[in-house]
């Protein structure tokens, strides 16, 4: 498995539940702090996967009057470090926007916002 290869060359390397995501979130932030090359394994089916076996799905969108974007402490985590291809960061605005026709409502950057300026509103 990938992870034998990575600990086989020296690297720190950690395997989480995403969908713990008390344990998750800590683990992403704790390595952020280390120096070095490191490695995060989040290993579960990907929550995309059971979404887009939806019929319809969650509308996301960020409050831009909450985002304070490079202000909020996170290093842009919801864009730099979380990397969802429906999280984007808009430079002009300095704030971060879902991108409708890639966000497929799973809602797990709402989760990880520390300023919970991500929100996740069901569909009647």
């Amino acid at each position: 498995p990938i992870e034998n290869i990575c600990r086989g060359i020296g690297v720190e390397t950690r395997i989480v539940d995403p969908f713990d995501l008390r344990d998750a979130v800590q683990n992403v932030y704790e390595m952020l702090k280390m120096d070095g090359v490191k490695v995060l394994i989040f290993r579960h089916e990907c929550p995309l996967t059971e979404t887009k076996k939806r019929e319809k799905k969650p509308k996301v969108y960020v409050d831009q009057d909450k985002c304070i974007g490079e202000e909020c402490g996170c290093a842009r985590f919801c864009t730099r470090v979380f990397k969802c291809p429906g999280n984007i960061w808009d430079p002009a605005k300095g704030k971060a926007k879902i991108d409708d026709a890639v966000c497929v409502g799973c809602g797990l950057c709402a989760d990880l916002c520390p300023a919970k300026a991500i929100i996740v509103e069901e569909e009647a």
